[in-house]
């Protein structure tokens, strides 16, 4: 796996921390729609509103 990705690397010619760096982001653009769609289809009403307002939470924490 490590050589597979290595590969790819050297092919999309970045260094390491920006390949990385672009693989979490790819990461987090798929994991974000699946982690919606499981809110949504398994919590309940209530606790959908203290999973979306601790998240809330945490973004204005990171302002401040």
């Amino acid at each position: 796996m490590k050589a597979r990705l290595n590969r790819l690397r050297l092919w999309a010619g970045v260094d390491r921390p920006v390949f990385y760096s672009g693989l979490g982001q790819a990461r987090s653009m798929f994991s974000g729609p699946v982690t919606i769609f499981t809110v949504a289809h398994f919590f309940t009403p209530e606790a959908q509103g203290y999973f979306y307002t601790l998240g809330n939470v945490r973004a204005v924490q990171t302002f401040l």
